[in-house]
């Protein structure tokens, strides 16, 4: 599990190079974001904290807990994965978008479905 990490982090900072890197430098996507998920009645609750470009967190998911969750985000680009020995086994990736949020997928055992982020504010 740890190499698959090395190895996403490795591809999103390749990918993220140049300017790409100096236009989004200063992005940040710590704090607490909902989490909607297109034809589900479900708001997942993600709370993240961000040391430069790497990211830990939480998915807080109704009736299942908690997922610890471990990343990257650089320029405008997110990957998280399901740290080893959680309940399930899932990829997040997404984009940080201009008006400020997140649109992504969700891929895993629970098959793959697109998901959108608003940041909760003052909480």
């Amino acid at each position: 599990m740890h190499r698959k990490i090395i190895g996403f982090t490795i591809a999103i900072a390749l990918l993220t190079a140049g300017s790409l890197y100096a236009q989004h430098a200063d992005n940040s996507v710590a704090g607490n974001w909902n989490i909607s998920v297109p034809d589900h009645d479900i708001t997942i609750r993600m709370e993240l904290e961000q040391e430069g470009h790497q990211l830990s967190g939480n998915f807080l998911i109704p009736e299942h807990g908690d997922l610890f969750v471990l990343g990257q985000f650089s320029g405008d680009s997110l990957l998280l994965e399901a740290v080893e020995g959680s309940y399930m086994q899932l990829t997040i990736s997404g984009q940080l978008q201009a008006d400020g949020t997140l649109v992504g997928s969700f891929s895993g055992d629970i098959g793959e479905m697109d998901w959108t982020a608003h940041r909760v504010h003052g909480k």
